[in-house]
This record gives structure tokens, sequence and C-alpha cells, in this order.
């Protein structure tokens, strides 16, 4: 009986687990003011899900990740990698939303983090100062912009060749040892990494070490961006 008890437990745990960071992807979602569909355009973006029910727990814990980066702090304010921002008018919730969404898919289709500075950077063009200034028909600009953009990344990455075949004595190999594939790994660029991860049949410890490859070069960038803002 002891024994059943414990299996129980042990069932129940995942359950818990996943019924507990659904609960903070809702909150999240409702503190950024993210209605359902874009709540659901960011769960797309960032898991290649249809919905949270089809998610793993990992990949919940991801979106959550990224809901998070906006967590609202004191005085109503949000912030975003670092940034305060007022949370978005209702009417402008939905196509902040879409912003969102477009910038987490930039960052998984090129490996490069697209935050919402780079959406401020298009709204500048429009002749708005920041984001959060532009009225309703501008978001939608900044919107179409950012769809025109990552068409054009996409199909330039999926353009690329697998990152782990290379010529040799005027024959196509690929390198195929976990080992052999990790030492690769350390000099790919982001999209190399991104092309990388498409790779079929790609090793547990060659997907992990891609992932620490990324998570480098996000650093790496990060550095540079406050360099470059430093001067």
């Amino acid at each position: 009986m002891a024994k059943q008890a414990v299996d129980r437990d042990r069932a129940a745990a995942p359950a818990a687990a996943r019924a507990k960071l659904m609960r903070a992807v809702f909150a999240a979602c409702k503190d950024r003011g993210l209605d359902e569909s874009a709540r659901h355009d960011v769960t797309i973006a960032i898991t290649g899900r249809a919905s949270l029910k089809e998610c793993t727990l990992p990949e919940i814990g991801r979106l959550l990740d990224h809901l998070n980066r906006g967590t609202p702090h004191a005085h109503g304010k949000a912030r975003y990698e670092g940034r305060r921002r007022s949370p978005p008018a209702q009417g402008k919730a939905a196509l902040m939303g879409k912003i969102d969404a477009l910038l987490a898919e930039l960052h998984r289709v090129t490996g490069v983090v697209h935050n919402l500075a780079y959406a401020d950077a298009i709204a500048r063009k429009l002749g708005v100062d920041r984001l959060e200034f532009c009225d309703v028909r501008a978001l939608g600009d900044v919107v179409a912009a950012l769809n025109r953009t990552l068409s054009r990344r996409t199909t330039r990455e999926r353009a690329m060749t697998n990152p782990f075949k290379y010529n040799m004595c005027g024959a196509e190999v690929e390198t195929i040892a976990a080992d052999d594939r990790i030492k690769a790994v350390k000099d790919f660029s982001a999209a190399q990494c991104i092309e990388a991860l498409r790779v079929p049949f790609l090793q547990r410890t060659v997907e992990r070490a891609i992932h620490a490859r990324q998570r480098q070069l996000a650093r790496e960038a990060m550095q540079q961006a406050k360099l470059s803002r430093k001067k």
C-alpha cells in the first residue's frame, strides 16, 4: 500500500508542476496585457506548439522565461530587457502581443535576440520616437515591417546547408560522431546553431552543446550592445 501511494505521488507530481507553470503563464500574459489571441501567437513562436496543452514542461518553462522578461515592477511599469515600459492600452494590447510574438520568432529563426529596442528602431523610421508612443495604425505598420523581415530571414536561413557537412577532396562529407560535432559547435555562428538544431537524429549531447553556444553568443551580443551604447 505504501509503495502504491508513492507511485501515485510520483505520477501526480508532473501534472501538478504542469498546472503550476500554466497558471504562471496565464498570469504573466495578463500582467503584460496579452489577450488569448496574442498568447496563442507567442506560444507558437516560442514553442512551435498550437496550444499550451500540447507543450512539454521544458517548453512551458521556456515560454514563461520569455514572458517574464517583461515582468511588471513597481509603479505599474514593466521591464523588458532592462528597460521600463508602460503597460499597453487596451486597444493596443493585441498588436503589442503580435509584435512580441514576431520578435520571439525572429529570435528563434536567427538565434539572435530581438527585443523591443529593435521594434523601437522600426517605429523611429515611421516618425515615432518609441513603440509605446505609436497609435494603432503605426503599430500595424510595425507589425507589417516585422513580418517582412521575418519572411526574408526565414527564407535566408532555410537556404543554409547542414553546418556539420564540409568538402573533402571534392566530396561532401558529414561529421557524425558526437564528440567531433561538439568540437565543431564551438565555432558556429548563431545562424549555424539554428541550422544544426534541424539536423535529423541529432544527439542529445550535441543539442546541449548547441544551446550552450547560443547562450554564449547571446551574452556576447549583449556585451557588445552595452559597449556600443556607452560610445
